[in-house]
């Protein structure tokens, strides 16, 4: 996974007479691409275990073979996704 985080943020205090007024904003913008498929070998294709005696989850802990696979030609492409994020503050 590529990710760029970017992030903008500052505080103001203000005194005026026997106020204080606090404000402050925070903007974030994430960016990321999530190259699960292209980057970890390719995984491809689907295993499916049988209950035969016991749960299809033992059978894959014990190492058994599956009951059948099937296969993907192609991996998806990356995920590119990205969000905007802000927060603003005002106390007195």
């Amino acid at each position: 996974m590529d990710q760029n985080l970017a992030t903008f943020g500052d505080t103001l205090t203000w005194t005026v007479g026997k106020h204080n007024l606090k404000m402050g904003a925070d903007f974030v913008r994430n960016y990321a691409v999530d190259g699960f498929a292209l980057n970890r070998g390719n995984p491809r294709g689907l295993l499916t275990y049988s209950g035969s005696g016991t749960t299809p989850y033992a059978n894959f802990l014990l190492g058994q073979p599956p009951f059948s696979v099937s296969y993907i030609n192609s991996p998806r492409p990356a995920m590119i996704v990205h969000n905007w994020e802000s927060w603003l503050l005002c106390a007195g």
